[in-house]
């Protein structure tokens, strides 16, 4: 449960986040999510480019499957496993959000992804007022 301060009101938010991890096997159900959801995450390996080329397949899923808010104000782009052996600058990441007008972050282990969360909840909520 995330609370949300909107117009002076505190909002309790209740989110239900379903990974397919990418899987291929779960490609067909996730076309499913997709048509269901409020806000989409894509996240990618930083320390791995074939992880970050394949957020333009999720994102065309996006696009195809959701509503147009959502791709618009709903989706963020997520970066993990930050280290020193990345592969995928920040740069690279920053310039694939700005084609398709989504938000970025990025996480490592000592990250803590509620801000994420919270920030994501607070956008759907100003869409729904």
């Amino acid at each position: 449960m995330i609370q949300v301060e909107s117009q002076g009101k505190t909002i309790n938010t209740l989110m239900q986040i379903w990974d397919t991890a990418g899987a291929e096997l779960y490609q067909t159900i996730t076309n499913t999510y997709y048509k269901g959801s409020s806000a989409v995450f894509i996240v990618f390996d930083l320390n791995n480019t074939e992880s970050f080329q394949k957020c333009k397949f999720y994102i065309e899923n996006v696009q195809q499957h959701c509503l147009e808010d959502v791709l618009k104000n709903l989706t963020i782009l997520i970066g993990t496993h930050l280290s020193d052996e990345r592969k995928v600058t920040t740069d690279e990441a920053l310039f694939f959000t700005k084609q398709y007008n989504i938000l970025y972050s990025e996480v490592n282990k000592d990250t803590n992804v509620d801000d994420i969360l919270h920030t994501m909840a607070k956008r759907y909520i100003q869409l729904c007022e």
